[in-house]
């Protein structure tokens, strides 16, 4: 393998069993199968104590498809400075991708066609107490803004305007010199006022900073008792998920950084990921101890569900933006496999697994595909990911209550035990439904049909054949299908997303 030579590209189009894979490996010619180097690979990880589960763990199913492998280019690496750091790619569009190498921020596109430098931070002077390397830890993007910020290992922070003329150098700064300053993570959210752009800084010196993005000075500091590895402002910029060198995660006030919630014990290991969902509803939060916990931000009490992870650690979470169809959540792991998680029922996936540690996860904006960051030396590179749907429904029971109907439940919550471990656990949902993954059959009782539905006719007709099976479309969408039109955040139009995964850029006329 170490002579052997790739492509600078590998498309969908070119993969040939064991041949040539997703990264352009012929395991022929090494006289072996993809299957069995897999294999061998977790047998390894977990005998040198680089994974916490036996193989035997049960983990989700990977039995869906919500993904279609596109396109690896190989001559793209991002570069990882902290082993446990793992947000070093960001896309404001599929021409637009931007990735970590050491100090340089670099630009590429989805077809790895034109490169660019965008930060070239090797040779800043900085404080003579810190080092003269820009060792990028974290970075952000926000394609609302055209903003792009990245954090060091000394505390340093550069940010930069991507409307800017070239040449334009980046604002750079300190957000700490405590020696112990590393940046673990960086977000950008929009503030409530509407004003200016903020961006969230996870410190190791056990503080979360707020920095404006237009006038690049820190607007607070908030402290806590040990150092924060990761946050997730929630949409409406009211309320923040903070994790770090603890067990337990924190729901903070987004403003002043007090402690509003201590979210119960999942995780029996330091957490270095969390996310919120677009629905304002759903977080995700990821341990060291390969579990990651959905919880439901109306009731913190305990977890809707919990899992584990396929090989390595999460290192890296993200919910698919509104406008990207089905509702997913990725979970990247820290070596090899990247799962897309179904974020309706958290009980199925689709894991992707490939060799070479993960420096990163990123959505495109209009949540129609999503890049990875391989950072293996050899067989490394930015891959992509598109969604093979949109817009999915999925039949769901209705909720019932004393034998009434009721409206269809979106989303049914539930606390199951961790998978792979024994008991019970609650399979009741919201306003009494049964879970779908509840073993408990569903109430035979029949349902009743209103009499203003006998009054519409052949609607009315439909809405008793509805409720007389007991099961409904849900969509599948943080919000209604007739919300998308007026919402800044979906970027593409109805009828584009009704052709997405139809592949029609790819015909000749």
């Amino acid at each position: 393998m170490r002579y052997s030579q790739r492509p600078k590209s590998v498309t969908r189009e070119e993969l040939r069993d064991n041949t040539h894979d997703l990264q352009g490996i012929n395991w022929e010619k090494l006289e072996t199968t993809r299957e069995q180097a897999r294999s061998a690979r977790s047998s390894l990880y977990y005998l040198t104590g680089q994974s916490l589960l036996p193989p035997s763990t049960a983990r989700l199913p990977g039995t869906e498809r919500y993904v279609d492998f596109r396109r690896t280019n190989t001559n793209h690496h991002a570069l990882i400075a902290h082993f446990q750091l793992r947000n070093l790619i960001s896309a404001t569009s599929r021409q637009d991708i931007y990735y970590a190498g050491r100090s340089r921020i670099m630009r590429t596109d989805s077809l790895g066609q034109s490169t660019s430098c965008v930060m070239d931070l090797a040779r800043t002077p900085f404080s003579p107490l810190h080092s003269a390397t820009f060792d990028i830890t974290s970075m952000a993007t926000s394609a609302a803004d055209n903003l792009l910020i990245a954090g060091a290992f000394h505390g340093e922070f550069a940010l930069t305007s991507l409307s800017a003329a070239h040449g334009t150098k980046p604002t750079q700064g300190f957000i700490t010199h405590h020696p112990n300053g590393i940046t673990n993570h960086v977000h950008i959210f929009p503030s409530r006022s509407g004003s200016a752009p903020t961006a969230a800084f996870s410190s190791n010196d056990r503080c979360m900073r707020l920095l404006d993005c237009t006038t690049a000075t820190l607007t607070a500091t908030h402290k806590y008792q040990e150092a924060i590895n990761c946050s997730a402002t929630a949409p409406d910029a009211r309320l923040r998920a903070v994790v770090g060198d603890f067990h337990e995660g924190l729901i903070t006030d987004a403003d002043s950084g007090a402690v509003l919630q201590r979210l119960p014990r999942v995780h029996n290991d330091h957490a270095f990921a969390c996310a919120w969902a677009d629905d304002g509803v759903h977080v995700a939060t990821g341990a060291q101890d390969s579990t990651v916990a959905i919880w439901d931000a109306r009731n913190w009490a305990q977890p809707l569900t919990s899992f584990y992870s396929t090989l390595a650690c999460p290192r890296s979470l993200h919910f698919s933006p509104v406008g990207g169809g089905r509702r997913v959540l990725l979970a990247a792991e820290a070596d090899d496999v990247v799962n897309v998680v179904d974020a309706v029922s958290f009980d199925k996936c689709q894991s992707i697994d490939f060799f070479g540690a993960v420096a990163g996860v990123s959505w495109v904006p209009d949540g129609s595909s999503f890049f990875v960051a391989n950072a293996d030396a050899k067989f490394g590179g930015i891959m992509e990911f598109e969604r093979s749907a949109w817009g999915e429904a999925e039949e769901q029971q209705f909720a019932v209550v004393d034998g009434s109907s009721m409206a269809p439940v979106e989303h049914v919550s539930h606390v199951a035990p961790m998978q792979g471990q024994s008991g019970s656990g609650s399979s009741v949902g919201v306003k009494g439904a049964r879970s779908r993954g509840s073993n408990t059959a569903p109430p035979s009782s029949p349902l009743r049909s209103n009499n203003r539905g006998k009054e519409r006719g052949s609607d009315g007709e439909r809405e008793r054949e509805r409720l007389r099976h007991g099961r409904a479309k849900v969509p599948m969408e943080w919000i209604d299908e007739h919300r998308m039109q007026g919402e800044a955040r979906v970027r593409l139009t109805e009828t584009q997303r009704s052709r997405r995964g139809m592949r029609l850029g790819e015909l000749l006329v």
